[in-house]
């Protein structure tokens, strides 16, 4: 995902401003192929 990111957005002037787990709570993270993670990116 991150090469994804340098590639296009990053090297359009993007930056990324946060990033993490959607969730806090161990339950909702329980299975690594279905954790949602977020970024936040701004220009």
């Amino acid at each position: 995902m991150m090469k994804l990111f340098d590639d296009t957005l990053l090297a359009d002037g993007f930056r990324i401003t946060d990033e993490g787990f959607m969730f806090d709570a161990p339950e909702l993270n329980n299975r690594k192929e279905t954790t949602q993670y977020y970024y936040i990116l701004e220009r």
